[in-house]
């Protein structure tokens, strides 16, 4: 800290003692969605996506038309990912799931992805002698 601010601090201790040190209001544009509204966006992204959604898992556009819709607040997106970076959200998200997806049959595609058979030894390449050719 510079000299300039421990003067600050200084002379706020002595007009209001420790209480004098507290963060005095700010000036600045307010905020467009209400502290007292954010307890429900929260409910909100927290809870599945709704039918009337049309996704299964909710993006930037959707929660962007959400505030707009539900909470009467329009923001950009750069605006939105701060409102969503304040309430604890990051945008680094797992790779979603759809409802309907099989886990069993993706565990199967990942086991052979190829669908050629190679897992279950009948494919050439694993028949083949190694000492076959070498030579």
């Amino acid at each position: 800290c510079g000299q300039r601010v421990v003067r600050k601090w200084v002379h706020r201790y002595n007009e209001g003692a420790i209480g004098g040190l507290a963060d005095r209001p700010r000036s600045g544009r307010p905020r467009k969605l209400p502290r007292e509204s954010e307890p429900r966006l929260g409910e909100r992204l927290n809870a599945p996506p709704r039918p009337e959604d049309g996704v299964c898992t909710l993006r930037g556009v959707d929660v962007r038309r959400i505030l707009a819709d539900e909470f009467g607040v329009e923001y950009s997106s750069s605006g939105m990912y701060v409102v969503l970076h304040r309430l604890g959200y990051s945008s680094l998200m797992p790779r979603p799931k759809h409802p309907k997806s099989d886990a069993a049959a993706q565990e199967e595609f990942e086991k052979n992805p190829s669908g050629d058979g190679a897992d279950d030894g009948s494919h050439a390449s694993r028949r083949r002698d190694p000492g076959v050719g070498a030579g």
